[in-house]
């Protein structure tokens, strides 16, 4: 117990004893398939299976903290207190830590699936809807997808991450705004972080319902 709870203590250890665990989890399911390990990553879908794990992974890290910011904590109780008291910065640093988690989450979310894309068909071909809407069921699902993940990862590098370092000025960058441009630019990292809450809903509808028409044929 008293190596878990330092294990526990330290969240770079929490992570890495969650990927030794996975690992540990898919030596188990093989021994007990009877499979050679060789021959399982030798399989054209083992790779794309690596990286589905992964997409899925950044893209829970990615909408949990849209969510967590939408409905739990927005950004702005987590600005810099105006206080010279020891510790007063924890907050902000909190709050950087959070915010590089939710723009490379969404970075590696993308990323992932736009190889994935390339797998399934390819990007080109996907983001197009097969330029003559020739599509089956599951691939227009997937664009559809795929158009407001895209959308999604666009608001949170480009609006949201932008008008929080505005809106708080956050490590200093902007000591010049005035109050309006900072209430101003709140409001919009506000509205683009709950659109992308929003967005999220109908995303996850086309990615399951996606993998449920492939896999089972369901809908289709």
């Amino acid at each position: 117990m008293q190596v878990w709870s330092q294990i526990l203590a330290k969240p770079r250890f929490v992570l890495a004893a969650g990927f030794a665990l996975a690992v540990l989890t898919a030596v188990f399911a093989n021994a007990l398939s009877g499979a050679s390990p060789v021959d399982v990553i030798s399989r054209p879908g083992f790779w794309a299976l690596i990286l589905r794990w992964l997409h899925v992974l950044a893209g829970i890290v990615w909408l949990g903290f849209h969510y967590y910011f939408t409905f739990v904590q927005p950004p702005g109780s987590l600005s810099q207190p105006q206080t010279t008291a020891p510790g007063a910065g924890a907050p902000q640093a909190a709050l950087l830590q959070g915010l590089w988690l939710l723009r490379w989450a969404a970075m590696a979310t993308l990323i992932t699936g736009l190889i994935l894309a390339q797998l399934v068909r390819g990007v080109v071909d996907v983001l197009s809807f097969g330029a003559a809407f020739d599509f089956p069921l599951y691939e227009v699902l997937l664009a559809l997808g795929m158009w407001l993940a895209i959308i999604m990862w666009f608001n949170t590098w480009f609006v949201v991450w932008p008008s929080l370092q505005r809106g708080l000025n956050l490590e200093n960058r902007f000591p010049e705004l005035s109050k309006d441009q900072r209430s101003a630019a709140m409001m919009r990292a506000t509205a683009y972080g709950r659109t992308n809450v929003v967005l999220s809903i109908p995303m996850l509808l086309c990615m399951t319902a996606a993998q449920s028409v492939m896999t089972s044929g369901a809908l289709g």
